[in-house]
């Protein structure tokens, strides 16, 4: 499947509907990731891993009338930007081509649902600021190479993307990430 087929498959197991594109962005990382399929081209960037290409991927089912995208602004933020949320459901058409590749391409299928339903089980406690941040903690294990980290070096190692994480959330992200099975925990 392609990527954009990819995202179809993963938007319906998902209801046909996820709301922000920061939450959209770590759905994909994550199923990516409990896959074990690393095709999507994800970097640091400021709310944890980041791919452009799924945000083309998504733009162009977007602009094929897969999917719609809402946006509704929220004024400025802390910092000055704007803050926009955007929410992506499936059109008809979009929830039929996505039951049709499940159907054509059923492993495939399979593997994106069960790697869905996991974290959806798991990310339904928690909100796209804590998915974030356990992307990030993902991310920067994956960055060791195995090596073991502590929470402690999480935060440390956290820095040098300019990504900043108390010890409390780097604990509660690594539990989530044992939880999810993408993590061991030190005995």
């Amino acid at each position: 499947m392609t990527l954009k087929e990819e995202l179809l498959v993963m938007l319906n197991c998902f209801g046909g509907k996820v709301i922000g594109k920061t939450r959209l962005m770590k759905y994909v990382y994550f199923v990516s990731e409990l896959r074990g399929v690393k095709k999507s081209g994800f970097r640091p960037y400021f709310y944890g891993p980041y791919s452009d290409e799924v945000s083309s991927a998504l733009e162009a089912l977007v602009f094929l009338g897969l999917v719609e995208q809402k946006r509704t602004e929220h004024g400025p933020g802390d910092r000055g930007y704007e803050k926009v949320l955007f929410e992506y459901t499936l059109t008809n058409d979009g929830v039929g081509l996505a039951q049709a590749l499940a159907e054509q391409h059923s492993k495939e299928a399979q593997s994106i649902r069960g790697a869905a339903d996991k974290l959806a089980s798991k990310a339904k406690k928690i909100g796209y600021m804590e998915l974030s941040c356990a992307a990030k903690a993902h991310f920067l294990l994956r960055q060791g190479a195995g090596k073991k980290m502590t929470v402690q070096s999480i935060v440390e190692k956290a820095r040098t993307f300019d990504w900043k994480l108390r010890a409390s959330e780097a604990q509660r992200c690594a539990d989530l990430l044992v939880d999810m099975g993408l993590a061991e925990k030190k005995n």
